[in-house]
């Protein structure tokens, strides 16, 4: 290696924070994990406790699949999350499109708005989120 190279890798690598990049790895590996189960819990506890005639669709792996890109940029990204609204609105256009927007989009309002509040609340128990959310102060 020459000289020249010599001196630029070291200085690459003295401005290298490995402690500071593991911990910012770690921190973003918890906050994933975390959002994961927040998720599982929101879908569950809204389809056992609250709307258990959405049980078959919430509960459902792909059907929970379908918005999860929004979630993870919402909420790991900083990318603006969905409201109730436009979260039933993502659902019924996944669920069966025009038809299931006009028979059941008052409803699945409600139904993601209850979910919205699981999900936020579950998060704000994680310190790795309290950033990210308006949360109440214990």
């Amino acid at each position: 290696m020459n000289s020249v190279t010599e001196q630029t890798w070291k200085r690459i690598i003295a401005g290298l924070d490995i402690k500071q990049a593991v911990h910012a790895a770690a921190a973003r590996k918890a906050q994933r994990k975390a959002l994961r189960e927040a998720l599982i819990w929101a879908y569950t506890v809204s389809a056992r406790d609250y709307y258990p005639r959405w049980a078959s669709y919430l509960l459902d792996p792909d059907f929970q699949a379908l918005g999860a890109h929004h979630f993870r940029d919402c909420y790991l990204k900083g990318v603006p999350c969905l409201d109730p609204t436009g979260l039933a609105g993502f659902w019924a256009d996944q669920l069966g499109g025009w038809w299931m927007r006009q028979r059941h989009i008052d409803e699945l309002v409600v139904v993601a708005s209850r979910f919205l509040r699981c999900l936020e609340a579950d998060l704000c128990a994680h310190p790795e989120f309290e950033s990210n959310l308006h949360c109440a102060a214990p």
